[in-house]
């Protein structure tokens, strides 16, 4: 009897359409992906050629101590409309600055820690190459002919 009271009396909350819980990511992570990607590709030699750390003042497009190189503000000209555009895409209401800073210190540090990661998986894979290229000379040095010729 209770239950049929509560089904006219008591309001109950209206069902909410589910939300797809991977809509952002599914445009933001592609995004930041290639992004990322992009800066590698497009800079390569030189980041090879620069200690790890080259990367950080180019993605946050400040350095305290120097200027920034050309190669790092075309970096940063890559990486900030970027960040710029994720941060649009989580619709933010009322972030204040403090809020605003975090989450790019994050965004901006999933940038460093991808690129760098090319970087170093670069290194690795070149390094491996040689190795290899090594063992072969010294595995051909020395093998031994067999038979007549």
């Amino acid at each position: 009897m209770m239950n049929i009271f509560k089904k006219y009396f008591i309001k109950t909350k209206k069902e909410e359409k589910p939300e797809d819980l991977t809509e952002i990511s599914r445009t933001v992570a592609p995004l930041i992906d290639k992004t990322a990607n992009d800066v590698f590709v497009s800079h390569c030699s030189e980041l090879l050629e620069k200690p790890i750390t080259y990367i950080i003042p180019a993605v946050w497009g400040k350095n305290v101590n120097d200027e920034l190189t050309p190669t790092q503000v075309k970096i940063n000209e890559i990486v900030a409309p970027v960040v710029d555009k994720v941060i649009r895409l989580f619709e933010f209401k009322d972030l204040n600055k403090e809020q605003q800073f975090a989450f790019e210190y994050l965004l901006r540090g999933l940038f460093i820690s991808k690129i760098t990661f090319m970087i170093e998986l670069k290194k690795n894979l070149d390094l491996k190459s040689i190795s290899h290229a090594n063992n072969g000379d010294e595995i051909l040095s020395m093998t031994k002919p067999i038979g007549n010729a």
